[in-house]
């Protein structure tokens, strides 16, 4: 270890490698000891502390996985992606995006076919959750741009999904708040979602597969005479009779003049 560099490196390899690794025994060699407390007790007070906030911050953000998989065996499997995937942002907040991809493939998931899909829910609520607001559609300015095509956004605080598995049920059911029938039928189908938020309120609304296409399409930020003709060949999608729709329930916030061909 001839900078400091070095040592920072090696101190966060003994840290995530776990107790009497290779880096443990060499950073160990740096670490003055006292009478009460040897090198290795001096690593383990960084570890418990690194890798105890991440995870509890994967638990504030995976409440219902969690719920489902039980206390002992969330922990086991977050410890097990901590070291495999380490955070590389200082923000908690943007840690853990990759939870879905690792539980695909965590061996002791597998027999949870929607337990990945349940992950991949919790991480869109929690980005929406600090998205930025926007603010609402001002007709006024739509309505003096004439002709011109338009690119119509949707709100930023808004993520689509779908899944084979009614995982919206399955994230209803594991609410404190939550009163009712708590057997899910993983057997319903496939579902569409849009999941959103509107000012302080939090939105898990289930859409049809024309409004998902449109949304999708929206989502894209393409213009909308384009959004038109790639929606054309679908019967099935009323583009006129959805977008105001969408326009009603605030889904989309603002506009932009598309560029000139």
């Amino acid at each position: 270890m001839t900078n400091l560099r070095d040592q920072q490196l090696l101190f966060l390899e003994a840290v995530f490698n776990g107790p009497d690794s290779e880096a443990e025994q060499m950073l160990s060699q740096a670490i003055v000891e006292t009478d009460k407390m040897s090198a290795k007790a001096h690593i383990e007070i960084y570890r418990n502390g690194v890798l105890g906030g991440l995870t509890q911050a994967l638990a504030d953000t995976y409440p219902v996985c969690m719920a489902l998989v039980g206390e002992d065996f969330f922990n086991a499997m977050s410890a097990h992606f901590i070291r495999q995937l380490p955070s590389e942002s200082p923000d908690l907040s943007e840690f853990s995006p990759l939870f879905s991809e690792f539980i695909e493939g965590f061996g002791p998931a597998s027999e949870l076919l929607y337990l990945p899909d349940v992950a991949r829910l919790e991480w869109h609520w929690h980005q929406i959750f600090h998205e930025t607001d926007c603010g609402t559609l001002d007709f006024k300015k739509l309505a003096e741009i004439g002709d011109q095509d338009v690119i119509f956004q949707l709100v930023d605080a808004g993520r689509l999904m779908h899944s084979q598995w009614p995982v919206h049920k399955v994230w209803q059911v594991n609410q404190a708040e939550y009163e009712g029938e708590e057997n899910v039928d993983l057997d319903e189908g496939e579902i569409f979602l849009w999941i959103w938020r509107n000012g302080y309120e939090m939105r898990l609304d289930p859409v049809t597969e024309d409004e998902w296409k449109l949304l999708s399409a929206l989502r894209e930020q393409k213009p909308f005479s384009q959004v038109c003709e790639q929606l054309a060949s679908d019967d099935e999608v009323d583009v006129i009779t959805l977008l105001p729709q969408f326009v009603e329930r605030g889904w989309v916030c603002d506009f932009s003049l598309a560029d000139a061909p």
